[in-house]
Formats: structure tokens, sequence, C-alpha cells
């Protein structure tokens, strides 16, 4: 099997000594294993590692020795940091979630301090432009007042990020899909899931949510442009801003299921459409997928 990194990419990428973090989660993992297959030399950390330890290393980065003395015997010039807590995890356990990853990233910034030209590439989220209208349309100078709780730890982040090491690329990444390994299904996976098991698909409300996915490929190859990209910060998301009653009706149809909506439940948040041609306009081999075609992808590799 061959890696989907361009040719370019795979060059930029073996010139930089690469670091990723939380090597086992969903984002994490899909980029090593590109590593892996184009045969780029990297490290990977994770607090709960899933590979063999010739691959993969237990590290917990809340320990301010440990990922010190991880930086000084490594010296990356290339960070990757997604080892960080989930949206799901901000909403049960704001405080919990928000101290480990505040250790995380405070110690990767100690542990940069001397090499303030290495690239820190940090993930935000589009759940920072949570409580706007989400009938307007923004871009990275829209005034934020995240009302979700993944939203002001993010905001935070991005500014802590930015401030203490400049050299650093922050992608407000809107909602993810993709064949990976996750350990938090999101709502493409459950609906497929739920497909495959009963043949029939629940939909809260009348499926008006307006949702802006973004296809791990995608993620992937933006990610490894930023080892190059001009230092900022930057949406990451679709071009396409679909309600979840199309989404689930193209499932449905993929799987020969019965859709079924559910008008007492209350649907979720829309976020606004977020703006994409900052990064677009930078990156030199940004592709966007079409959500259709990359969701009927998607489907045939879980269904295979």
């Amino acid at each position: 099997m061959t890696t989907y990194l361009t040719n370019r990419l795979i060059e930029v990428a073996r010139k930089s000594s690469i670091l990723v973090t939380g090597s086992s989660g969903y984002l994490g993992n899909e980029l090593s294993r590109q590593l892996r297959m184009a045969r780029i030399p990297f490290i990977a950390v994770d607090k709960e590692p899933s590979r063999a330890p010739e691959e993969e290393t237990a590290l917990n980065l809340s320990s301010e020795a440990a990922t010190l003395s991880l930086f000084q015997e490594a010296s990356p010039d290339t960070i990757i940091h997604c080892g960080t807590h989930s949206a799901l995890a901000y909403q049960n356990d704001f405080i919990s979630s928000f101290r480990e990853d505040l250790l995380a990233v405070s110690n990767i910034l100690e542990g940069l301090s001397g090499n303030r030209d290495a690239r820190l590439i940090f993930f935000s989220s589009s759940y920072v432009y949570s409580g706007l209208d989400p009938e307007q349309t923004v871009d990275e100078t829209t005034r934020t007042d995240p009302s979700h709780n993944f939203g002001v730890a993010k905001l935070f982040f991005e500014q802590y990020v930015l401030r203490n090491h400049p050299n650093s690329v922050v992608f407000r990444l809107s909602s993810v899909f993709g064949n990976g390994q996750q350990q938090h299904p999101n709502a493409i996976a459950n609906m497929a899931l739920e497909c495959l098991a009963n043949k029939q698909l629940a939909v809260w409300g009348q499926g008006k949510r307006r949702m802006q996915y973004i296809y791990l490929k995608e993620v992937v190859l933006s990610t490894f442009e930023a080892i190059k990209l001009s230092p900022d910060l930057y949406n990451l998301g679709g071009e396409d801003y679909t309600s979840v009653a199309f989404t689930a009706k193209q499932i449905g149809r993929f799987y020969g299921a019965e859709l079924e909506f559910l008008s007492e439940k209350k649907e979720g948040e829309t976020l606004p459409f977020m703006r994409t041609k900052k990064l677009r306009s930078a990156a030199k081999d940004y592709r966007s997928y079409p959500f259709s075609d990359a969701l009927d992808e998607y489907l045939s590799q879980i269904s295979s």
C-alpha cells in the first residue's frame, strides 16, 4: 500500500526531524501511518501507545521531566501536536481536560524555548466560533466569543501557542471524518455503524443542523503543508456545508437503510461556515475533497 502524500510533501517531510504527539489518536495515528508508508523517519509518542515500542514511545506530556528529556534527546524541528482532549472530554469534564492539556502544551513550549526555529503545528477547533450567529460566514479575523467549553479552551491555547512560539501554524479544524483509529466515533461514523447494525437510521429532530465536515486525507495533506507554511492561524474545513438530513440520506442510500426522524429530540448546535481562502491561497498542494465523493469513499472502506 502506498501513501497518498505528494512527492513534494514527502521531500519536505524528509528534510525535517518530525515528532508526532498523540500518535495513537485519530489524527496522530493516520499521520504516523502515512509517514511509515512514505518511509520518512519520525518519532511517535502517546501516553497510551497502541503499537510496538520501537514504533511508538510511551510518554505523558504532562510530565515536565519526561517531555524536556525527549526534546533534549530528539531535538525535533517539526512538532505535530495531536495529543489533546476531545470536545466530548471538555463537555464532560472541563477542569481535568484543560489542566492536562495546559501542562502538555506548556511542557512542549518549554522544550522549544531553545529552538525558536522549530515548527510547531497545533490543532484548534471550529468550536471557537460557537455562540456566533450560524447564518454568518466567518474567517480568521472574525471576533469570537465561544459558548462551548472546547471553544473556550482552544481559543486560549491558540494565543498561548502563537505568543510563546511565533513559528507555529495553528489550524481551526472543522469536524473530521475518514477511515482511521477513532476513540470517539463522530456523527458520520455513528450513522454508518447504526445502518450496518440495524439497516435503520434515527435522526434527531428534522436534521436541519448544518455541518462543515473535512475528510481525514485533506487534514493530513494540510498538516504536511504546514511544515513550510508561513506561521499563522488558518481555518481548515471542507468546502461543503451540509445538513444532517442530507448526510443521513446519503448514508442511508449507501446501506439501503430506512431513516426515522425523531422530532422530539433536540438537534445539536450549528456552527458558522468557515472560509478557508487563506489556507488555500498559502498552500502549494492544497486539495479539497468534495464531501459526497469523500463520504462514499469512506463508507466503502468501512464496509469492506
